[in-house]
């Protein structure tokens, strides 16, 4: 499934939208799902662990807005989060301790990411398979909520106001068991594809 898929989708039950704001509109609610929920973890590029350096620089892939951090790995151990942070301005991973050697590729970071609206790759296919609908609905909120639009329907707004609501919670509660029993599966850094 891509964008264009879902805004086909989307744009069949709406009278006469224009293909761009209905791509915008399912934009914006892939990224408020991801920001709302933190459904949406990536494994960030690894990088190289330096001897005496607490300091890292992390970026989400590229489309991609770093919300935040999940989890550290130094030379394949989590760091406890009590031995860590996530310095937001400078966009860094700070240790509270160095590494004692060097390790090539030893530091891997797991983050919430979420999409920018300027996104043209298209989402994971899991990700799309398994919350398209979700993502969907919410176009259908911003669309059909729009009032001086031939498309305005707040009936059918109400109806996937319902479904985005309800998806939403789901999303939650996937986050919230994959913490307790420790199966989230971290998708790897988009320049490598995705699982």
């Amino acid at each position: 499934m891509s964008w264009r898929s879902m805004a086909a989708t989307v744009r069949g039950q709406l009278e006469s939208p224009g293909g761009a704001q209905v791509e915008r509109a399912l934009k914006r609610a892939a990224r408020d799902l991801c920001r709302r929920t933190g459904v949406l973890v990536e494994e960030l590029a690894a990088l190289d662990a330096v001897a005496g350096e607490v300091t890292y620089a992390v970026a989400a892939s590229t489309g991609y807005e770093l919300r935040r951090v999940k989890t550290v790995t130094l030379n394949g151990n989590e760091v406890d989060a009590s031995q860590w942070r996530y310095a937001a301005a400078v966009r860094s991973v700070v240790l509270s301790m160095a590494p004692a050697a060097d390790a090539t590729g030893g530091l891997v970071v797991a983050a919430v990411v979420a999409p920018l609206v300027t996104i043209s790759a298209d989402l994971p296919a899991w990700f799309e398979e398994r919350w398209g609908d979700v993502i969907e609905a919410g176009a259908l909120v911003r669309l059909m909520g729009q009032r001086r639009k031939a498309w305005f329907d707040a009936d059918g707004a109400a109806d996937a106001r319902s479904k985005w609501r309800a998806g939403e919670s789901a999303a939650r509660r996937d986050v919230r068991a994959q913490g307790r029993d420790g199966t989230l599966a971290y998708a790897p850094p988009l320049s490598g594809g995705w699982k």
